[in-house]
């Protein structure tokens, strides 16, 4: 643990898997029937992952793919690491996924998922470090998200809130954007 870093030549694993379960990050659930690719280097370490499904609850899922693992250098305390994956489903799943006190505090606004509906699909990216002591506000995120045929009742202002489209850019640096022509109450806005 003391010595120099293990050159990249030095060490090669590569594994293949599907209908795997793993759990990236422990308060949130897990994803399960996923395709992983994995591939490490003496100072490096990638994971692809083909498509899974994170259920948020009975009945109620998200579908994520196209997902990206990397740590360019294992070495460092607090490696550094990124995060790319596509994530898709319905509007109360994300809902409910949304809720969780993991995510809660940095999402401005709450959806029911009980009168929430449309469909969401999101592109997700994280830069964090991985060590063992790792401070809460080390992660940044950026979301870019599209919702179609969205609804939600008493959402903004207690009133009903429809759009047949909307993007949402969200990141850790900059809060949150929503942007286009929804209904408040059946009226145009």
């Amino acid at each position: 643990a003391a010595g120099p870093p293990t050159p990249d030549d030095g060490l090669s694993i590569d594994v293949e898997t599907s209908s795997t379960s793993l759990r990236p990050v422990a308060a949130l659930p897990p994803i399960n029937d996923a395709d992983l690719t994995v591939h490490v280097t003496g100072r490096t370490a990638t994971v692809h992952l083909g498509r899974g499904v994170v259920t948020v609850a009975p009945g109620r899922s998200l579908n994520i793919a196209d997902g990206v693992f990397s740590v360019p250098d294992t070495h460092p305390k607090a490696a550094p690491a990124e995060a790319d994956f596509r994530i898709d489903g319905s509007v109360p799943a994300a809902a409910i996924l949304l809720s969780n006190k993991l995510l809660e505090r940095n999402v401005g606004i709450k959806l029911d998922p009980d009168t929430s509906r449309g469909t969401v699909a999101a592109n997700v990216k994280l830069n964090l470090p991985i060590g063992r002591t790792v401070p809460k506000n080390a992660v940044r995120y950026s979301v870019k998200a599209v919702l179609s045929s969205f609804g939600a009742d008493k959402t903004l202002m207690g009133e009903k809130l429809e759009a047949s489209s909307l993007k949402v850019a969200a990141s850790s640096g900059g809060g949150y954007q929503i942007k286009g022509n929804v209904k408040i109450n059946g009226l145009p806005a």
